[in-house]
């Protein structure tokens, strides 16, 4: 079977995988990412799981017709929980929100070790996650930005270790995006967001805290235009 591209978002979080690395795939859906990483020579093995049935066993049903049944194994279990953490290098949790993402991590946090990195590719507000990471003990090592479909999302990737808490400006706009080709464009979406949660503050009579909001939306504004 001819190498399937991968979208643009997945592409990302591969750039990110440790070569030679044993990586876990959560939330594997068609085993995509999972192939991919086999067949491009990045990985020697790969677990791959998913909670639904059906993901999987067209998963499974990609696996086979590649013949990668030996360096590929499928798992049906929510996020980690039956892996196999003390082997496994890498993290790879892609295409879901923010808060499951976090929900995964959090149900594994006494598995994860000095040994792991996470590569995260939520499909909204990453910025749960990166307040959510330094709250936790990880610190991001990188950050990109990618378009999707017409969308913009981010991928991030964190190891253990102590970082700052982000103010809730870094939080929007990403840490280590200074120079990403697309941050211009991202902190305009992220600005026109706050904006509109700020008119509907203020519908509702919470002027306050629509003030807030815009003050922050200055903030990210001023972020993208320095990146002119």
């Amino acid at each position: 079977m001819i190498q399937r591209l991968l979208p643009p978002r997945l592409e990302a979080a591969v750039s990110f995988v440790r070569p030679h690395s044993v990586t876990a795939d959560v939330g594997t859906d068609h085993g995509l990412l999972a192939t991919a990483l086999i067949q491009r020579g990045i990985c020697p093995h790969v677990w791959a799981s998913d909670l639904r049935k059906g993901p999987l066993s067209r998963a499974q049903k990609r696996v086979e017709e590649l013949g990668l049944q030996q360096q590929i194994d499928l798992c049906l279990c929510p996020g980690l929980e039956k892996l196999p953490l003390e082997d496994i290098g890498d993290v790879v949790i892609a295409g879901m929100g923010p808060e499951v993402i976090a929900s995964i991590l959090q149900d594994a946090l006494p598995g994860l070790t000095s040994r792991h990195r996470l590569i995260l590719q939520p499909m909204a507000k990453p910025e749960i996650l990166r307040l959510w990471l330094a709250e936790h003990g990880f610190r991001l090592v990188a950050e990109r930005l990618c378009r999707d479909s017409g969308k913009l999302y981010a991928v991030l990737v964190a190891e253990p270790g102590q970082m700052p808490i982000p103010s809730a400006a870094e939080c929007l706009t990403g840490i280590l995006t200074q120079g990403d080709p697309l941050l211009k464009d991202w902190c305009a979406k992220e600005s026109a967001r706050l904006r509109r949660e700020a008119a509907g503050l203020e519908k509702g009579g919470l002027t306050e805290k629509a003030a807030q909001l815009r003050a922050l939306a200055q903030t990210v504004e001023a972020k993208g235009e320095a990146a002119r």
